[in-house]
């Protein structure tokens, strides 16, 4: 009963201390929610989940109702499963995303500091000592600064405590429940984070590998560690099918250099978090020269932590810190990512990290900050033990109340952002307006994505042409028809598009009328909702000052305003401060319309050639679009990498030619005639039918037209 009191003692004082934290959310509880950037898109998902299972009565994977016409396919990104999963019946409820999204938030704070303190506990029996450590991993930087990005998956790190407490007890305690336990909490890692499922197992393995070292495992243990391992993949595997199955039919596009851009620099374990209110804005030019991506200003250890678990390592038995210390020293050091960096200057010194980047699966990990929630944990273990073995301070209440206060204010998880979900009343006009296809949601910079604007699909419930997740998983066809296509670059202000060269407005209008984009939003505030971060923290005075966003703005909307107005000859019918929206009037298709599809390598990876050519790798498509049934002329060049190289051409998945390529990279000009186009939509296919030696299945193709 003493234990069940402490235990129940410590969890109230982790809800009063999230609560005080967040003093400023329970006003707002149902109207603000905690975080901002990507937490726009996690309270999509939570919608997109009842949406799929309650309404659909299908798994989530394919999402329809984004990237219109195509939709994604995210069975290798769509994670985050339990929170999702596990919010559907509380959403269904309430009917309020806001106050289901903060119900999981604050749990997770608050679960996360008590599984910390438990862990601790088992290895002390020390409350006190226990209790502090769990403020060291709840609270930490970078628990606080998943919490201020929004990134709901990765805020939950509160089942990896109890993974490892149930290890523990594997090793120490007889009969197969423990591996069980822990194989439950592996699963439920997992299941909050496919990043932490695998960083897990990296842990899981090492904590295997360091006590077999050790000599504490035997036979026994080892068919232990085998029931944690065949439990685990039971429990998994529902959720894993489809990921698995997608990665290997499809292909990642995360770039080698991702990883270091997304990993710790070493400078940067040592810094504040950029979002401390004392510290952060004595330290910009700390974090200008480490650069401000929030992976590499969250990772901060924390000094008094340090410098306590350093005065208290001489009076700790090493056989109780030393798979702590290993793990702290491992998940550090893969934190720094594939090479090491020292502020602003990038070494060539090559880490263990460099050999993830190998693993098809792993390579799409290309965030390695995000293990340091191992170290946060390793430093709160250390820090447990340290009260612990400090006999002559552990006692003294004043103590432990000052070092407490004190790690607080290093850390000082004081409510960073409050973002406000609710919204124009206008999305329940366009939720009932039946009429309703697809939204073009506009102004476009590029991809011209805010992921404000994909939450708002949450209220209207139709379907958008843009939008996404997670990029590194969306098929390149669909930055193709959004991004490359002539038609729709139209509409990015910053198109390279040579003025003359741009499709004829009718053209156009008919091909937004033959995909039933029906709808277009122009927001008023792109580039504030994009900063958002920036201006809530009130520290970026030159870059984004909320005046030169309003002028850029301004600008942005005038320029979307007048190409909308002047190509499909409308005016607005709905105009608030927010956004104005628009009805296209249908017009049906008159003449041939063609835009590249599918295989074509988008131009952020494969620069087209000084002949203004576009490399394919195996096969690529051509979509035409054409009023009647008719015989066409097929135009275009074409240049090989090799000799006798093979081009087959295919209508509407039908061969149509073979062409035979003779001369290495000699420019070609062809021309096919009588090329059987149906009404409607058609596919062209051009497919590589043999490898050049060094280039494999590659051939350039370029001024496509069909007449």
């Amino acid at each position: 009963m003493e234990k069940i009191r402490k235990h129940l003692i410590a969890f109230l004082g982790y809800v009063i201390l999230t609560l005080i934290f967040n003093f400023e959310l329970l006003g707002k509880i149902k109207t603000h929610v905690l975080g901002c950037f990507d937490v726009w898109s996690m309270l999509w998902m939570v919608w997109w989940w009842k949406t799929s299972i309650i309404d659909y009565h299908r798994l989530p994977y394919f999402v329809d109702v984004l990237a219109y016409p195509h939709g994604i396919d995210y069975r290798g990104a769509l994670g985050n499963h339990l929170t999702n999963l596990a919010s559907t019946p509380i959403y269904s409820l309430t009917g309020n995303l806001a106050l289901t999204y903060n119900i999981f938030v604050l749990a997770s704070i608050v679960l996360s500091g008590f599984t910390a303190y438990l862990l601790v506990f088992y290895l002390t029996k020390n409350g006190r000592a226990s209790f502090i450590a769990g403020m060291v991993y709840t609270f930490s930087p970078y628990h606080m600064g998943q919490v201020v990005n929004g990134i709901s998956g990765l805020v939950h790190i509160e089942w990896i405590p109890l993974c490892l407490l149930f290890l523990l007890k594997t090793l120490r305690e007889k009969g197969l429940k423990n591996p069980v336990y822990a194989a439950i909490f592996f699963s439920l890692t997992s299941l909050s984070d496919f990043n932490y499922m695998f960083y897990t197992g990296l842990v899981v393995l090492l904590f295997v590998y360091y006590h077999r070292i050790e000599g504490r495992i035997t036979l026994i243990e080892y068919k232990k560690f085998g029931v944690f391992a065949v439990t685990s993949l039971i429990l998994l595997s529902p959720a894993l099918i489809q990921p698995v199955l997608w990665f290997f039919t499809e292909k990642s596009v995360v770039p080698l250099q991702f990883h270091n851009h997304f990993a710790a620099n070493a400078i940067s374990l040592f810094v504040p978090s950029m979002y401390h209110k004392v510290f952060g804005p004595h330290f910009e030019s700390v974090y200008g020269g480490i650069d401000k991506r929030y992976n590499r200003t969250i990772v901060y250890l924390g000094w008094s932590v340090i410098i306590f678990i350093l005065y208290s390592f001489s009076r700790i038995n090493f056989k109780k810190t030393g798979f702590w210390i290993v793990l702290l020293l491992t998940s550090v050091v893969f934190a720094l990512g594939p090479t090491l960096e020292i502020g602003g200057f990038e070494t060539r010194i090559g880490l263990p990290e460099l050999f993830l980047n190998f693993s098809p699966i792993l390579s799409t990990l290309h965030a390695p900050a995000r293990i340091i929630v191992y170290s946060t944990l390793a430093l709160s273990v250390l820090i447990g033990l340290g009260l612990d073995a400090i006999q002559n301070f552990g006692g003294r209440k004043i103590f432990l109340l000052l070092f407490s206060l004190l790690i607080l204010f290093d850390f000082l998880p004081v409510p960073y952002y409050l973002s406000d979900t609710r919204v124009s009343p206008f999305f329940d006009v366009l939720e009932s307006d039946d009429d309703a296809i697809a939204i073009l949601n506009l102004p476009r910079k590029d991809t011209g994505f805010v992921q404000k604007h994909q939450y708002y699909q949450t209220f209207h419930k139709k379907k958008i042409v843009w939008g996404y997740l997670q990029w590194n998983v969306i098929n390149p066809r669909i930055f193709q028809f959004y991004g490359e296509s002539p038609i729709m670059s139209v509409f990015d202000l910053e198109s390279k598009t040579k003025p003359g060269q741009e499709p004829r407005p009718e053209i156009i209008r008919c091909f937004f009328s033959y995909y039933g984009i029906n709808r277009i939003i122009i927001f008023k505030d792109y580039f504030r909702d994009y900063f958002e971060t920036f201006l809530n923290d009130g520290r970026y005075p030159t870059i984004f000052n909320k005046s030169i966003l309003f002028e850029a703005d301004l600008m942005y909307f005038n320029k979307s305003r007048i190409l909308v107005e002047e190509i499909f000859n409308v005016t607005p019918y709905y105009e608030d401060r927010i956004l104005a929206a628009y009805r296209l009037p249908y017009e049906p298709l008159g003449e041939l319309i063609t835009f590249r599809d599918d295989g074509w390598n988008p131009s952020f990876f494969t620069i087209e050639d000084e002949f203004g050519l576009t490399n394919i790798y195996g096969k690529a498509t051509l979509k035409a679009l054409s009023p009647k049934n008719v015989n066409a002329t097929l135009n275009f060049t074409i240049k090989s990498p090799c000799d006798l190289q093979v081009l087959e051409i295919s209508v509407n998945n039908i061969s149509f030619d073979s062409i035979r390529i003779n001369s290495k990279d000699k420019l070609e000009s062809l021309q096919l005639t009588n090329l059987p186009l149906s009404e409607g939509e058609n596919l062209i296919e051009f497919e590589v039918q043999n490898k050049c030696e060094k280039y494999g299945e590659k051939i350039s193709i370029g001024e496509i037209s069909i007449t």
